[in-house]
Formats: C-alpha cells, structure tokens, sequence
C-alpha cells in the first residue's frame, strides 16, 4: 500500500512538471496569427470610470444666540477617473429639491457660483468639487450632485470613440437648535405654537407679547460684494422679537467706510417685516464700508446689534473677440465679479435688438457666425437683477481676408519658392491654395508636399510653400502669379523678379 501512494505521488508531480514545460514552450507566430492562442500583452486598462471619494458631504451647524455656527462640515469631495482616454470633460449638476432648482458647473472658469465651486486637475485624473454652506438657511436640506464626465477613447479597439459616465453624491445640511429661546423665536417667526416655559410674558399692555429669551440677528451676507456704483441690498433676519410690535424706537444705521468717506457709500433701511429688516444703499466706488444694524427691545430695553460690510468690487471688460469670422466658434466670457444675492445675466444682442444668445450667472458661452452674418454687428450686454450694467461691447462680423502671395525667395539660380496665406474655412475644412496660377511668363508651379502649416487662430491661417521653376530653359526666367483658394478667391499677381 505504501509503495501505491509513493508511486502515485510521483506520477502526480510528473504530470505538473509536463505541464509547467508546455507553458514555457514559445507560441509560433502562425498560431497567433490564426487566433488559436489569444495572449495579449499590453497591460490591462479598465474602461472609462467615474468613481467618487465619498458618497455623502455632511454638514451639521448650530443656532445659538450669536447666531449660525459650523460644528463640523465636510466640503470636498474628490471624483476620479480611470481609463486609456483624452480631452475629458466634467459637468456637475446641483439639485435642490426643496425649491425644485437646478444649478450646473461645466468646469473651474465657467462652473464657479457662490457656494459650488469645482478645479479638475486632468494630469492626476481627478476633479475636485468644493461647497460652502448657505450660512442664513435654517432648515434642514439635501442637495444631489450629479456628475457627467465625457472622453474620447485612445484604446486601440474604440480609438476615437466619445465615452462617457456619471455618478451622483449628496450633500446633507443639518442645523441643531441649541437652546430652546431660539426654537421658540423660530416658531413664533413661522406664526406656529410656542411653548410657554421658555418665554417670558410682558407685563405692560393689554395684549402680553411673548418674548424670548435671546434675540438673534442674523444678516443674509456677512460680506455683501456689489459693483462698484450700483445699488447693493441685504436682509437680516431677527429671531426672539416682533419687529411690528417690540422695537423701542426706529433701527438705527451706522457707517463706517474703508479707506475713508470719500468711496461714497451709503446705507437706509428700506423695509421691514416681522421677522426681516430690508436694508440697501449705494455700493462704494472703492473699497468698502462696514453697516452696522442697532435695535432696542422695546419690552426690556434690550440692545442688539450686528454688523456685515459692504464691498466694491470693479467692472472688468468680458472676455471676447471683437471681430468675428463665418463659421468659426468663439467664446464670449462674461467675466462679471462674484456678487451677493444678484442674478447677473449676459445677452448677445443682433442689429434688430434681439437677444441670439442669454446666458445666465455668469457662465460663458459660444457664438458661431454664419455668411449671413458678414458685416452686421452684434452686441454684448451684461444685467445684475434686471439692470444694465456697465458699458456695451460691438463685435463686427467680416468676412476672411483675400489670400495672399506675401513672400517670393530665390532658392537656386533657376528655381523660386512661394509662400502662401488663405484665410478662413471653405465647405467646413480649411479653404487652402489650391492653384498658383501663371498669368503670364516662362515657370511651372508645384506645391512642396509637407510644408503646410495651419494656423488655428481666430482667422484660421493655412501657411503653404510652391516651388517654381522654368517651363523653358532656354528662355529668360520671369512671371506673373497670382494664389487662387479653394473658395475661388484669387490673391493680387505678383511679378518675379520684381518690376
């Protein structure tokens, strides 16, 4: 028995040992091209892929008597991808179901909002989507982020090929009540049921006014950014007192201005509710100006008050191209600075006043000009709330030059080069010299394959080289030429050697 199982286990061992020397065998190149024995060598690369650092962005903040408060707030998240792909693309949308609202951010120069904010760093194949809590919400809420990410394939097997993904994460807001005079201030804000052992009762009227324990200020922006010029506006919230009912005297507003009075800003309050003091003014020329919100409660003389301030931000140009060419995709930048609680809105406007193009908050967007478009103007007109700001911009729209024979080199005794520009597109592809007519003289022209050179520019240059030589060697060598482009516009006639 024993001599059945050593012989038995030396059987076993051969058999692998036979196998381990068939895998080492070489595979003929006739079998790999028959496809008999499929081994692919390149290293392996997972398809197109979106995945996210974390599926959840958690917020929690707290409402105490000195107002809102972050306990801890998760801002960053972190969206990879994988994949043998180039030109990849991000577009991130912001759900915000409880107004039912969407936002979207396309990439890091036009995706930028006051709170959302995305950088793609493509070299480390990641893009980073960042957010700042909305300081003035006292609800809870969840926003959904949607991510949309396209590729252009660069595997061998769908080379060329647009791929695309998406992934979706949230973002909880949390907010914690600290202590029960701001609930019940929040209650009473919202006409709901109070609740009697954390509010004290007026002695004085014949109607008693519930009154909190702690009054809480709270402005929309601690940091309100207006253009310089403009009108500005800001609402603060007051918690813990009836503004129709328990104010002392009128809110009174003091002024402080940075560097000095001379910025000319100004601020009045314009209205009020029982929860909302409307405050708005003239935003400074320079600078800033620091507004501060004094109430006193009329029940027990309580003084209260808070402070934001108020800063000019300048009126840069928007990013364009003055002169604009058929066919051609240009991007208009609206270039408007990030403002407090304004809708900007950008318009391209045509000759007969109307808007061909409106893009809102800020986003840039393209502008493709057609033939008909030659010679007609339009315009770029920037609003903030519903109002002109700034100066208007004209773009005209021309068509492409003429081509060009700019330059004629002797290149041997009997032998020219001549070089070449034409200008634009033609049926979509660059409209190239495709003729050097001789008008007159004794020369052949060719084209030196290879010398061509596009220049993707606003006109789209295409740069050629022809070389000339006698027809006849036995005459004098002199001409006249003239470049003809594909779209049959024909350049000046040039004379060699010059007259």
């Amino acid at each position: 028995m024993s001599y059945n199982r050593k012989k038995r286990v030396i059987e076993i061992y051969f058999v692998l040992y036979l196998a381990a020397l068939i895998l080492l065998i070489p595979q003929s190149k006739k079998e790999e091209e028959s496809g008999k024995h499929i081994t692919d060598n390149r290293i392996f690369q997972l398809p197109f892929n979106l995945k996210a650092e974390k599926n959840a962005l958690n917020t929690l903040l707290t409402f105490d008597s000195t107002g809102m408060k972050i306990v801890s707030a998760d801002t960053i998240n972190t969206i990879y991808f994988t994949g043998n792909v180039k030109n990849v693309k991000f577009e991130f949308e912001i759900e915000d179901q409880s107004i039912n609202r969407k936002i979207n951010l396309m990439d890091e120069k036009s995706g930028n909002t006051r709170y959302f904010r995305v950088s793609e760093d493509l070299k480390n194949q990641n893009a980073k989507f960042f957010w700042h809590p909305v300081m003035n919400e006292l609800k809870n809420n969840t926003f959904i982020v949607n991510v949309e990410a396209t590729a252009v394939s660069n595997d061998p097997e769908t080379f060329g090929a647009v791929v695309k993904d998406n992934i979706r994460f949230i973002l909880n807001y949390q907010v914690v009540y600290d202590f029960e005079g701001a609930a019940v201030a929040l209650e009473m804000a919202n006409a709901s049921a109070s609740r009697v052992d954390t509010v004290v009762i007026s002695p004085s009227g014949e109607n008693p006014t519930l009154i909190s324990a702690n009054v809480v200020l709270t402005p929309t922006d601690d940091i309100v950014r207006s253009i310089a010029y403009t009108k500005w506006r800001n609402e603060i919230f007051v918690f813990g007192l009836d503004l129709n009912r328990d104010l002392r005297r009128q809110p009174i507003i003091e002024l402080s201005h940075t560097p000095d009075k001379s910025n000319k800003g100004t601020a009045k309050i314009v209205g009020f509710t029982n929860n909302t003091i409307v405050v708005e003014g003239d935003t400074p020329e320079f600078g800033s100006i620091k507004v501060k919100l004094n109430i006193v409660r009329h029940a027990d003389g309580k003084e209260l008050s808070r402070e934001f301030r108020v800063i000019a931000e300048l009126l840069d140009d928007p990013i364009y191209s003055e002169t604009m060419y058929p066919d051609v995709k240009f991007t208009i930048e609206p270039n408007l600075p990030m403002l407090s609680n304004r809708e900007s809105v950008t318009k391209l406007i045509n000759s007969e006043g109307r808007a061909v193009h409106v893009s809102e908050n800020n986003m840039p967007f393209t502008f493709t000009p057609n033939s008909d478009d030659i010679n007609k103007e339009y315009v770029i007109e920037r609003f903030v709330n519903d109002k002109s700001v700034g100066k208007k911009y004209k773009i005209l729209v021309k068509d492409f030059p003429e081509p060009e024979i700019h330059r004629i080199a002797r290149f041997e005794k009997n032998k020219v080069r001549v070089f070449t520009n034409s200008y634009g597109l033609h049926q979509g592809a660059e409209n190239y010299i495709k003729n050097i007519e001789i008008t007159e003289g004794n020369a052949v022209a060719r084209e030196i394959i290879g010398a061509q050179n596009i220049s993707k520019d606003k006109q789209i240059v295409t740069k050629q080289v022809f070389e000339i030589v006698p027809r006849d060697d036995s005459k004098p060598f002199s001409f006249k030429i003239r470049a003809i482009a594909q779209n049959n516009k024909k350049s000046k006639i040039v004379s060699y050697p010059e007259n």
